[in-house]
């Protein structure tokens, strides 16, 4: 597994470009470090990535872990409501969404046509 790891952070290091910085290169490489428990060098990293990507969720929560881990409890703390405030917007979100394919997909009476059969003309046979 160590040399996956290390094949990965040399490719992280390539793909990551400073000039146009990527915030998932950003975070993976910080998810690297941490699963070695190198959390001082993937703290900076998770920074980054959430400035880059301040809504993300899961860069959020790799940072707040990572002050957890290092024992800086007091930085991982504030963290915590910006993740549950994400996450209950995400869902409202989802369930809108939800709502409104389920509204599409019943036929609406109000869209339909009417129909209205008309007397029959008598044919003439001549």
């Amino acid at each position: 597994m160590a040399a996956h790891i290390t094949q990965a952070e040399k490719l992280l290091e390539l793909a990551d470009d400073p000039t146009n910085p990527d915030w998932k290169v950003v975070s993976a490489c910080g998810t690297v470090f941490a699963k070695q428990s190198q959390y001082s060098k993937a703290v900076p990293l998770f920074e980054r990535a959430l400035q880059l990507a301040p809504d993300q969720r899961s860069v959020m929560s790799n940072l707040a872990l990572a002050y957890a881990m290092e024992g800086k409890v007091e930085k991982a703390e504030p963290l915590a409501p910006l993740h549950s405030a994400a996450m209950r917007a995400s869902t409202r979100i989802s369930h809108s969404c939800s709502a409104c394919r389920a509204s599409m997909t019943r036929p609406s009476r109000r869209w339909l046509p009417t129909f209205r059969p008309t007397a029959q003309q008598p044919t003439s046979t001549t």
